[in-house]
């Protein structure tokens, strides 16, 4: 693993993937279960974001996905 993360700062899948070293659309697929990742990569993937210290960011899934799952009360 490389470096010590910063306090404070956010962490994306970018830098989760260079941490692990593999692409990021890896790291989305480990995340989102999209595509099967071998159990090694994975593990290096969950090593990473418990070393970053990685949370999903809710307001870029939504943006991504164009759904927010809030509900507006008027």
């Amino acid at each position: 693993m490389t470096g010590n993360p910063a306090a404070g700062k956010r962490y994306t899948i970018y830098d989760v993937a260079k941490e692990a070293g593999v692409s990021p659309s890896t790291v989305s697929n480990a995340l989102n279960g999209t595509a099967r990742v071998s159990p090694k990569t994975q593990q290096r993937i969950d090593q990473a974001i418990a070393h970053l210290d990685y949370t999903p960011n809710a307001n870029a899934r939504a943006l991504r996905k164009t759904s927010s799952r809030i509900i507006g009360v008027i």
